[in-house]
């Protein structure tokens, strides 16, 4: 078994105090080689990828659902409320 290098398990460890301190259950699997580290970084990264595209879709659908659609109902000349630059 290799051992890691200082600067390597520090990375490592950030990364999981990051997800600690997010409320993101996590589960340590050792790396025994270069391999397998490449290999688990890789699902690490599409895995943290997929939240960050999901939370940014609840975000967007929370904002969707506060601000309310544009007014269509028509004036006395015939123009929408929403259409500033209609004909008056």
């Amino acid at each position: 078994m290799n051992r890691a290098s200082p600067a390597d398990l520090r990375k490592c460890l950030e990364t999981a105090n990051m997800l600690a301190h997010s409320g993101i259950r996590f589960v340590p699997i050792p790396a025994v080689t270069d391999a397998e580290f490449a290999t688990l970084s890789a699902i690490f990264t599409d895995k943290i990828e997929s939240l960050a595209a999901e939370a940014e879709m609840e975000e967007i659908s929370r904002i969707i659902n506060v601000i309310p659609p544009p007014s269509t109902s028509q004036t006395s000349t015939g123009r929408t409320e929403s259409d500033p630059y209609a004909p008056r």
